[in-house]
């Protein structure tokens, strides 16, 4: 059975590797728009069903994982910094704070779709203005949601988690394996 993960992310591929042997990478050419007038739940879903219905377009017989996380505060979420001064102004803005993350995950193989949110809650730490300085050098953040990686250094300005610790970076394995057990995908095959 051919599977396609329809996403670039390093991260995405060494998790979903742990649990699927033979998998492809395929990269989605869906546009996402965040402005759209959704919650951060819904938004996430639909992006995530975008980026798998565009690769199931090209290859209709593949069974094609769609993911997309969002890191939420007060509502609002939380983009990728893009610059030292951006991770600070982020790790600031929530320190001391609860955040949630939100990956929604869609898989598609032709005419069938299994669609679910996974929703984690973050407490940061009260991190300190010279810690997060230092933490913005490492420009580890830059390109992580929230501007901090969850996976790196960035764990030590996480408190607690609640929930999926792999939905932090982005797969939460456990449903993934649900919803892929529904697809017939052996995700308990002999590794080599």
């Amino acid at each position: 059975m051919r599977i396609i993960l329809a996403s670039e992310s390093p991260r995405r591929k060494e998790l979903l590797g742990r649990i699927v042997c033979k998998f492809e990478v395929v990269k989605s050419d869906y546009e996402e728009d965040n402005n759209l007038d959704m919650t951060p739940e819904a938004l996430c879903l639909y992006h995530a069903e975008g980026k798998a219905r565009e690769v199931a377009h090209r290859f209709r017989d593949a069974v094609v994982i769609g993911a997309d996380t969002f890191v939420v505060h007060e509502g609002r979420i939380l983009g990728k910094p893009g610059s030292k001064e951006g991770i600070v102004e982020m790790l600031m803005h929530i320190r001391g704070q609860e955040v949630d993350v939100f990956t929604g995950v869609c898989i598609i193989q032709e005419d069938k779709c299994k669609k679910h949110v996974e929703k984690t809650v973050i407490k940061m730490t009260d991190i300190s203005d010279e810690d997060i300085r230092r933490y913005a050098e490492n420009v580890e953040g830059l390109d992580k949601a929230g501007g901090f990686a969850a996976q790196g250094l960035g764990s030590i300005f996480i408190e607690r988690i609640d929930g999926c610790y792999y939905n932090v970076i982005g797969l939460p394995l456990h449903r993934v394996y649900v919803l892929l057990k529904d697809f017939g995908v052996d995700v308990l095959c002999k590794r080599q």
